[in-house]
């Protein structure tokens, strides 16, 4: 009977997995969606132990195994599904945390605790993999069953909230699943496995599962219900303002238009009250003049949602006609649909406006008819009313004169006068003078000249409504002609080409700056760089009326753009060349700056966290390693764990130093001894295919620089000469001493003495189109998973911290030459004497505050201080540390605090102030970032009072050691 109660078991899971699915899919929240992952995954789980009672599984440990892992995932969804039921929010990263701490635990016992026993104590294979796997069963099931005691509390504080059955159920049915998680290590270990537990074990699921069913029902009861009482204090607000809303308003059905409601507003206007309406539609009682308007209005509500300002006339009580302007809202109401109508009573305001239309129709065709352009503006000098001939003597086009934006015309109408100042100056002085009258001439850009007027418009009680201008051509035709001299001296003196073309491309006329522009470009006139497409351009621009823009084309180096604007006149074409080589090239320039600098921030944000997460690892490690319980296999795995988190911190590095936030180590190096001391590596890199040729400069060429990161420089590049080499080839490394001018963006430009490394192979060349692409990060030409695109990335951002520049030479085919240039030193400075080898300094009882936002690294630090013989006090973040000081100020010899932190004080603030309070206090300030981040006013030296993380134990002991011990004489840690 065992198969057939699992088998049961699988399809209850399964059932009540896709139940809560579903639900899920229905918008039934967070709780729904967890409470199915989890009973999905103990229906697969369950499908384990019922093939291993029919014998189906080939290694029944291995799937124990997996059985135990997802054990893990069942138990936190569902954990997590019952607090979300209490209102209680667990965060993602908390399951997270425990899966991945888990799972690694459960492998570990299950694979490599049985050898260790075996190896280690001499316990036969049998009994190793059985104290094994009981010990792995008490941890998992130990945390099972605080997580099912933890749900049964939570159970409990509903049933006392709400009384709600599926609570009560859930918590009788709770109490054996939470034995159950005790009792299956003492199976285990007894091997007592009896019928009756595998049918309890179907009732105990049946149970729970049917109480959290009946608990999100009555979830979502509870929530529907909310929605009903919302919904009737709506309906009560809207009856409110309703019966006193001003404005007349009438409820009616849809399509008929029976009346089913009115407020008082609509009995006053239409002549009825409601008792007399109600029932009846408005056709019956009479109230459309025209049933047209009544038809058109009905269509307009049934074609949408509603209807604005509707204008329609009624016929009220008594036989009297009104203007009403209407506002139709469909809505739905227990399930038919009514129109809420508002009325509006507009024959007043009717009756003014046609009347008011009638004057200004007389006024403005007189206005318009008018020879002279006439303008009139209100008392705020806004535009009322301008005719026809304003827009022809000024030239306005239709869309600036129409937009209702007075200040668009006012700026195109000031920018058509040749003194933009006086002309507004003329205008604000009248405006602020509304009496005076002003007559005085205005010349506008084309040389047409106008007789400008200007007076005031009053009332007959004297009262100021604004102001007439008037403004009319009195342009003679000397101005003509003196327009015309003017536009033929214009285009001889424009340093730019102006060129003139004829309806049929032949081109009649180009100034001085094209003949010079053709020079520049070595061709023997302008008709050489025109356009292959210019006749083309020429007929279309003749035809459409409107110009071609900024049509750009190439001449070698050079970059032009051509205008062509037509004139409608004499029927030519005028044409304006620019020269845009160089302002492309900066353009260029800058978006390709900007791009690198976008993602050197993302990088080196990027290891600042990395860095963060690899100090807990080491420094754990160190711990670990540290413990003489620690086994010779285990400090094996150690080791390696040592090894790859090394790699990781090796990848910092990396994109740090692309970034240009590596914290450097330099000293005086020998370039020769650099190339020198890697030749052995190099040589393994390369492979038998690639032969190596070194060439050295006869002299030490000393530079001031990094000895890992000029080691990791030349790497980088003989990795890339080697893939560019596929069937074999050359590298050869040369050294030398130049004195020759760095660019620009490396100081002065002025002859000075550089180290130069060239690597230089014959593979198959970089091409032309992605030369310029190479030293982007992230991008790479190899297949995925043979290149990150961090290589040349790398070494860019290296040479830059350095203060060089990198040159690269290539062609296809015939390989690439990559040369580094490094300032040289005039000689190597002495060098100082190594400190001697000595043991890890103890503490001495001194209280130290650390301040550490990252919980992991803070943890990890206070934990390797306190064995040390340290007394630690903890805080997270600026506000934190700052009670603590008020606490044990008098106690606390160092501040070892990170720089950047949250809750807006950071390392260096927070210091500053402890500071001033003691100035004799102790300040080690630690990151994970570079150490510019403190600013240049504030000195940090690594090992003294700056700790770089990633970081080992050994270090942190030394520079706190070294600060405490410091002399009192100097200057305390982090001034300014």
């Amino acid at each position: 009977m065992q198969p057939a109660y699992v088998l049961i078991i699988v399809m209850l899971y399964a059932a009540f997995g896709c139940m809560f699915l579903f639900a899920s899919w229905q918008k039934a929240g967070r709780f729904a969606q967890l409470i199915a992952q989890s009973s999905l995954t103990e229906a697969f789980r369950a499908c384990i132990v019922l093939m291993e009672l029919n014998h189906s599984l080939g290694s029944v440990s291995h799937w124990h195994s997996f059985s135990d892992c997802l054990n893990l995932l069942a138990t936190w969804w569902l954990f997590a599904g019952v607090a979300d039921l209490a209102g209680v929010k667990l965060p993602a990263r908390l399951g997270m945390l425990y899966v991945a701490a888990g799972v690694p635990v459960i492998l570990a016992l299950r694979y490599l605790a049985p050898h260790a026993l075996v190896t280690g104590w001499g316990m036969t294979p049998v009994r190793a993999d059985f104290i094994s796997t009981f010990v792995e069963l008490m941890l998992l099931f130990t945390t099972v069953t605080l997580a099912r005691l933890a749900m049964l509390v939570w159970l409990v504080r509903i049933w006392r909230e709400t009384q709600l059955p599926g609570a009560l159920l859930a918590i009788v049915f709770g109490v054996p699943y939470m034995l159950f998680a005790i009792a299956v290590p003492v199976q285990f270990y007894f091997g007592y496995y009896p019928e009756w537990i595998y049918l309890t074990w179907v009732l105990r699921i049946l149970g729970f599962s049917l109480g959290l069913v009946m608990l999100l029902f009555d979830k979502q009861l509870s929530a529907q219900r909310a929605s009903e009482r919302v919904l009737r204090e709506s309906e009560m607000k809207f009856h409110a303002v309703f019966a006193q809303s001003p404005m007349a308003i009438v409820l009616t059905t849809l399509p008929e238009g029976r009346v089913v409601d009115a407020n008082q507003a609509a009995e006053k206007l239409l002549g009825h009250i409601l008792a007399d309406m109600r029932g009846r539609t408005a056709t019956e009682l009479g109230f459309w003049v025209n049933l047209a308007d009544r038809d058109r209005y009905l269509q307009i509500l049934q074609a949408g949602a509603g209807v604005s300002g509707y204008e329609a006339r009624l016929r009220v009580k008594g036989g009297k006609e009104l203007d009403v302007l209407f506002h139709g809202r469909v809505m739905e109401i227990g399930g038919s649909v009514f129109v809420l109508n508002s009325l509006l009573d507009i024959s007043e305001r009717k009756r003014v406006e046609i009347t008011l239309q009638e004057r200004t129709a007389f006024f403005e065709a007189q206005v318009d008819a008018a020879h002279d352009a006439i303008l009139v503006v209100d008392s705020s000098g806004r535009k009322i009313l301008q005719n026809r001939r304003m827009a022809e003597v000024w030239k306005i086009p239709p869309e600036v004169a129409d937009d209702k934006d007075d200040a668009r015309q006012v700026k195109f109408v000031t920018g058509r006068t040749k003194d933009p100042q006086q002309f507004v100056e003329k205008v604000l002085h009248l405006y602020s003078h509304p009496k005076e009258v002003s007559r005085d001439i205005i010349e506008l850009v084309d040389g047409t000249i106008l007789d400008r007027y200007s007076a005031p418009v009053n009332g007959k009680d004297g009262r100021y409504f604004g102001r007439i201008w008037t403004f009319r051509d009195v342009t003679e035709a000397r101005k003509a002609e003196e327009l015309v001299r003017h536009l033929a001296a214009f285009p001889q003196l424009n340093p730019n080409p102006v060129l003139e073309f004829k309806s049929d491309g032949t081109l009649t006329y180009y100034n001085p700056a094209a003949v010079s522009m053709a020079k520049k470009a070595g061709v023997p006139g302008i008709g050489h760089l025109l356009p292959a497409d210019t006749p083309v351009i020429i007929a279309e621009c003749l035809a459409t009326g409107k110009p071609r823009l900024r049509l750009e084309t190439t001449h070698g180096r050079s970059r032009l753009s051509w205008s062509y604007y037509p004139i409608a006149g004499p029927q030519v074409v005028h044409c304006y060349v620019g020269d845009i080589t160089d302002r492309q090239s900066l353009e260029e320039q800058l978006r390709q700056a900007q791009k690198m600098e976008a993602i050197g921030q993302l990088a080196g944000g990027v290891a600042h966290d990395f860095n963060n997460m690899l100090t807990a690892i080491i420094g754990h490690l160190g711990l670990l390693r540290g413990n003489p319980k620690v086994t010779p296999e285990i400090d094996e795995s150690l080791g390696e764990i040592a090894a790859a988190a090394n790699r990781a911190a090796r990848l910092t590095s990396q994109l740090l130093a692309f970034s240009r936030r590596q914290v450097l180590t330099t000293s005086a190096l020998d370039l020769n001894e650099v190339v020198t001391h890697l030749t052995k590596m190099l040589r393994r890199i390369l492979g038998e295919h690639v032969i190596m040729q070194l060439d050295f400069a006869p002299e030490p060429l000393i530079f001031h620089g990094d000895a890992g990161l000029m080691e990791q420089v030349l790497v980088n590049l003989a990795v890339n000469a080697r893939d560019a080499m596929p069937d074999g080839g050359t590298l050869r490394i040369t050294t030398r001493s130049v004195t020759c001018t760095p660019p620009a963006t490396h100081g002065p430009a002025e002859p000075a003495v550089f180290v130069r490394l060239s690597v230089e192979d014959t593979g198959t060349g970089i091409p032309p189109d992605i030369r310029g692409r190479i030293f982007e990060p992230f991008f790479t030409t190899k297949e995925v998973g043979k290149g990150t695109g961090l290589g040349l990335a790398t070494v860019f951002g290296i040479v830059e911290q350095h203060q060089g520049w990198i040159e690269v030479d290539s062609e296809l085919g015939a390989g690439a030459r990559f040369q580094i240039f490094l300032p040289r030193l005039a000689e190597a400075p002495a060098a100082p004497a190594a400190a001697a080898p000595g043991a890890i300094p103890r503490g001495r009882d001194e209280v130290i505050l650390l301040v550490e936002d990252e919980v992991s690294v803070q943890e990890m630090s206070a934990q390797a201080l306190r064995r040390q013989g340290y007394r630690v006090l903890t805080a997270s973040h600026g506000p934190a540390a700052l009670e603590i000081w008020a606490r044990h100020k008098g106690e606390i010899k160092l501040l070892l605090t990170d720089m950047i932190m949250p809750e807006g004080i950071s390392g260096r603030q927070l210091a500053r102030q402890l500071l001033q309070e003691k100035p004799t206090l102790r300040v080690i300030y630690s990151s994970g970032y570079n150490a510019d981040i403190a600013g240049k006013e504030l000195k940090l030296t690594d090992g003294v009072n700056y700790l770089a993380k990633p970081y080992e134990l050994e270090r942190l002991f030394q520079t706190v050691r070294a600060a405490l011990d410091g002399e009192q004489s100097r200057p305390p840690f982090g001034p300014g």
